[in-house]
């Protein structure tokens, strides 16, 4: 008998841990239900109009056949414009007359005071069903009006492109206007989703993707309409929230475009290995400059009062623009609209500002997500950390430091939200941001590139298909601050037994990886500056995307706070040969630096070695001749070795 009764409890056992699994299997499906809105970039909507004979005529879109119909006989006085500029060296002749052709060519984009349009537009496809992928893609064979295809063509693997829909709205308008508009479009989607499924299958929230002025919409409806609970996960990538510093920079007509910054940001959309941004390093870009000066302010005619490109205004210029721009009588239905956004969205003291809107989100069940890049400089020119478009702080709401400055040794967090949260590069101060716990940070992260990097790539598509919800200290394998992977920069290295980032006295040696697809490199050195290890001088070759571990000699201080650099020197199989790559680390010690409130900020870069031992007409003919960082990089690779040399004869008793 009790054989019997053991083995039906064995049966029931077994049952109840086969049903459990099977339940858990279950629940692990469950993120696949959800339907996707993919929110994507600025001007990704195609917008027409209506002829006086019913006919849609396309206002955005085609750019190539717009602007080639529109030009028409203009091209001619274009190129006399153009020759004038060249012999008088003055580019405001061409670039007043690309501005009065611009305002021809796209004149129904213009917008009434109050932020109206003056001519109605409307998205060629608008509803749910028109703008689900799987319609798009049966309808428009050729890819028209199909935004971000690869990012959709990466999630279909996931869910299927019957569960993604895409966002389409006026890009012109504001924020707070589209977050609207978002609102009904998720019930929309959710109708569309519902129409069709068994009641088990029947869901009351979507997922978010979202990118860029996506992320600002996004963000903003997040804040507004969070707490109704109608979406499980949000992932905001390199989103506009507090607005575009480029913005800021053409309104004020104060640009100072950066050659080297849009070169590589070239490099990682491309996915280049060589290093053409050495090549560009005496470029000026003055033209471009003074095209803008030129420029803008005849375009303001068509583009003055879109309420979007208001948003994209940072609220520490808004006042600024508003005064040099806006007439507070003439265009006050228009500065009622933009200031709801900057003072009850965009402001901390505002009632639906991010931290707290997503705040409330986050009670709801939707978990957010944010990933952003810092550490580039704004390509406009104007010295703020960025993504090259997006700055970090209106990105996150973090705390950053001026472009070229860190803070200095011993800085402590603003906010103490019992998580160490500075950047590697004591650049960025995490603990200020919207939400401190669910925003990833990737140092030269360009601007819309998340799929050009493995680390962003996998890190989106693990915060969006999951059940799970994470945060930046349950995410394994992904912390909060990392140097991007993106294989333009040739390596990675982090310490062993650590974060990375960090340096403690549980590490023994240093991983290089190579970043290369393809092509072995070959590792000549690694240098540090700041801190008094060293590493073998001696060449090592690295297999394309496999790694190596570098051991180091040398005491590392039992301190914490301490900024160090380590440059990486390498040969490789490309046009350019030489490569080098710097990275930012922090002493994560016992004992904390003394942070000298007096001196907040210093230089971000340590001081170059080869600046210590040429002189100043030296110095000046490198730059000039863009041959410098070139320089910097052989010097680097061969100044550890007779160093070495150089305790050898030393020691050998043999005279130098």
């Amino acid at each position: 008998m009790k054989k019997t009764v053991a083995l039906i409890l064995s049966v029931i056992m077994i049952f109840s841990v086969f049903t459990v699994s099977v339940s858990a299997a279950k629940e692990a499906e469950e993120w696949k239900k959800y339907p996707l809105v993919l929110v994507p970039g600025y001007t990704s909507t195609n917008l027409y109009r209506l002829d006086e004979n019913g006919n849609k005529v396309m206002v955005w879109g085609d750019m190539f056949g717009i602007i080639g119909g529109g030009l028409g006989a203009d091209s001619l006085s274009l190129f006399e414009q153009l020759a004038k500029s060249i012999k008088e060296d003055d580019s405001s002749y061409f670039a007043k007359r690309i501005g009065e052709g611009f305002n021809r060519i796209f004149y129904a984009l213009a917008c009434n005071n109050d932020g109206t349009s003056k001519v109605p537009l409307y998205p060629y496809v608008d509803t749910a069903d028109e703008n689900n992928y799987a319609n798009l893609r049966a309808n428009y064979p050729e890819g028209e009006y199909q935004p971000e295809p690869v990012f959709a063509e990466l999630f279909a693997e996931k869910i299927g492109y019957e569960n993604i829909y895409a966002f389409s709205c006026d890009f012109r308008m504001g924020a707070i206007e589209l977050s609207d508009k978002l609102d009904r479009y998720i019930d929309e989607v959710l109708e569309h989703t519902n129409k069709n499924r068994a009641e088990k299958d029947k869901v009351d929230k979507v997922n978010i993707y979202a990118i860029s002025h996506g992320g600002q919409i996004s963000g903003t409806y997040l804040a507004r309409y969070g707490h109704e609970g109608k979406v499980n996960k949000a992932v905001l990538t390199v989103p506009a929230l507090g607005g575009a510093q480029v913005a800021y920079d053409l309104y004020n007509c104060e640009t100072q475009f950066n050659a080297v910054e849009l070169i590589a940001f070239l490099e990682h959309g491309m996915m280049f290995e060589e290093d053409y941004h050495y090549l560009v390093d005496t470029i000026d870009l003055g033209i471009g400059d003074s095209m803008v000066k030129g420029f803008f302010p005849v375009a303001l005619e068509t583009i003055k009062y879109w309420g979007s490109i208001w948003d994209f205004i940072p609220l520490k210029h808004y006042e600024e623009m508003k005064a040099k721009h806006l007439d507070p009588v003439k265009d006050a239905e228009f500065i009622k609209k933009t200031d709801k956004m900057h003072y009850e969205v965009m402001s901390p003291d505002g009632e639906n500002y991010f931290a707290k809107g997503f705040k409330r989100a986050q009670e709801a069940g939707t978990d957010v997500y944010i990933l952003a890049g810092y550490d580039c400089n704004v390509f406009s020119g104007t010295g703020e950390s960025a993504d090259m478009l997006i700055t970090t702080e209106s990105s996150t709401g973090a705390t950053v430091s001026p472009y070229g400055k860190r803070f200095n040794d011993g800085y402590i967090q603003k906010v103490n939200t019992g998580l160490y949260q500075v950047s590697p590069s004591f650049t960025v101060d995490a603990s200020t941001s919207y939400m401190p716990y669910h925003t990833w940070f990737i140092e030269n992260y360009y601007h819309g590139m998340t799929l050009n990097d493995d680390y962003t790539r996998s890190l989106a598509m693990n915060l969006l298909f999951t059940d799970n919800s994470y945060d930046v200290t349950t995410m394994e394998g992904y912390s909060q601050f990392h140097a991007t992977s993106n294989i333009a920069h040739g390596v990675h290295a982090q310490f062993n037994n650590c974060t990375e980032g960090h340096l403690t006295k549980d590490s023994d040696a240093i991983i290089v990886k190579s970043l290369s697809a393809e092509k072995d490199i070959l590792l000549m050195k690694v240098n540090a500056d700041g801190l008094e290890i060293s590493f073998p001088a001696k060449p090592v070759v690295i297999k394309a995307g496999e790694s190596v571990e570098i051991p180091f000699t040398g005491e590392i201080p039992d301190i914490r706070g301490k900024n160090f650099e380590i440059t990486v020197s390498y040969f490789a199989p490309t046009i350019t040969v030489l490569g080098e790559r710097k990275f930012d680390f922090t002493l994560m010690g016992k004992e904390q630096i003394v942070y000298d409130t007096a001196n907040p900020f210093v230089d971000a870069n340590f001081v170059s070695r080869i600046d210590s031992h040429i002189d100043e007409n030296t110095d000046k003919f490198l730059v000039n001749y863009g041959l410098k960082d070139s320089a910097s990089i052989i010097f680097n690779m061969f100044y550890e070795i007779v160093v070495v040399l150089d305790k050898i004869a030393d020691a050998l008793g043999i005279a130098k």
